[in-house]
C-alpha cells in the first residue's frame, strides 16, 4: 500500500561551459571552473483501497558556481547588473562564483491523484489530477531576477475510457488549469529583453492504441 523510496546526492563539475548571446548575432562560451548540486530526493506512492492510487515526489537541490570568475554577460542585462561589485561593465563579465546554478530550482513538487473504474461491462474509467510546484530559477548564471522564472504552481486534469475488450483508450486533458503565466525563456541578447512563455490553460484530446 505504500512504497517510499529517499536519494541523496552530489555532482561536481570542472570545466563547466555556459554560452550567452552577448548582442545580436553575436554569442559567446564562458568557461566556468568548477560548480556544484547537492540534493535530496524522495518519492512515494500510496495505493490505500481499490482503484485509488497517489504518488508525490519532492527534490530539494543546493547549487553554486564555484569557480567562474568571468561569465559573459547577454547584452540585454548588462544594465540590471550596474553597481554590483562582481560586474567588470568594461569587460562585460561577471564574476557569477557563488551564484544559483541556472535551470536549477532549490525546490519541485509534484503531486497525483487517480482514481479507477472497472466497470460492469468490462470497459476501463480513470480520473487524474496532478499538482506541480517549482520555485523560483534562473535562466543564466548572472541570476538576475529579470531572468528568472518566479516560483509558480500548476493543476493539470485528465479523464480516460477504454471500451471492453478493446485496445483502445480515449482521454481528454487539461492542462495549466488556473491559466498561470509562466515565462520558460528569456531573449536577453540585447535590449530591451522579451520573455517567451509556457502554454497558457489548454484542453486536449488524445486516443492510445496498444497492441
Amino acid at each position: 500500500t505504500l512504497r517510499l523510496n529517499a536519494t541523496l546526492f552530489r555532482y561536481n563539475w570542472t570545466g563547466l561551459q555556459f554560452s550567452s548571446l552577448v548582442a545580436p548575432a553575436v554569442s559567446t562560451v564562458a568557461n566556468a571552473g568548477s560548480a556544484h548540486v547537492t540534493g535530496i530526493e524522495v518519492n512515494a506512492i500510496s495505493k490505500p483501497a481499490q482503484g485509488w492510487t497517489f504518488t508525490g515526489g519532492v527534490t530539494y537541490l543546493s547549487t553554486g558556481y564555484d569557480d567562474f570568475k568571468a561569465y559573459s554577460v547577454p547584452g540585454g542585462l548588462t544594465g540590471y547588473l550596474a553597481g554590483n561589485p562582481k560586474f567588470n561593465s568594461a569587460a562585460g563579465t561577471l564574476n557569477a562564483s557563488g551564484n544559483q546554478l541556472a535551470g536549477a530550482p532549490t525546490v519541485s513538487l509534484n503531486l497525483t491523484g487517480q482514481r479507477d473504474f472497472n466497470l460492469a461491462d468490462g470497459a476501463d474509467l480513470f480520473i487524474r489530477g496532478e499538482y506541480q510546484y517549482v520555485s523560483k530559477t534562473y535562466f543564466d548564471p548572472s541570476n538576475v531576477p529579470i531572468n528568472s522564472r518566479p516560483d509558480h504552481a500548476l493543476f493539470n486534469a485528465s479523464m480516460g475510457f477504454s471500451p471492453a475488450h478493446s485496445n483502445w483508450q480515449f482521454v481528454v486533458w487539461g492542462k495549466n488549469l488556473g491559466d498561470k503565466v509562466v515565462p520558460s525563456g528569456f531573449n536577453a541578447g540585447s535590449p530591451p529583453p522579451e520573455f517567451y512563455v509556457s502554454d497558457p490553460r489548454t484542453f486536449g484530446v488524445r486516443i492510445n492504441y496498444t497492441y
